[in-house]
């Protein structure tokens, strides 16, 4: 999880270790899934519009498969 502390995700790490409960409880889930399902659910929390989500992320495990920081 190295690049939570790099460039635009400095600071993520802090989210990233409050949602590591929510990954022990539901293995199957990826994480993909689970901090993009935690994203849309702050955005309404906010006040926001309801984003449409679905799982199926799968986790890439290969740096070169992330895009690039900047």
């Amino acid at each position: 999880m190295a690049l939570c502390w790099t460039g635009g995700n400095a600071g993520l790490d802090k989210m990233v270790a409050t949602l590591e409960p929510v990954k022990q409880k539901f293995p199957g889930l990826s994480y993909a899934d689970l901090y993009t399902l935690a994203g849309v659910t702050a955005i309404e929390a906010a006040g926001g519009p309801k984003v449409p989500w679905r799982a199926g992320r799968i986790d890439a495990m290969d740096p070169s498969a992330v895009t690039p920081d900047g």
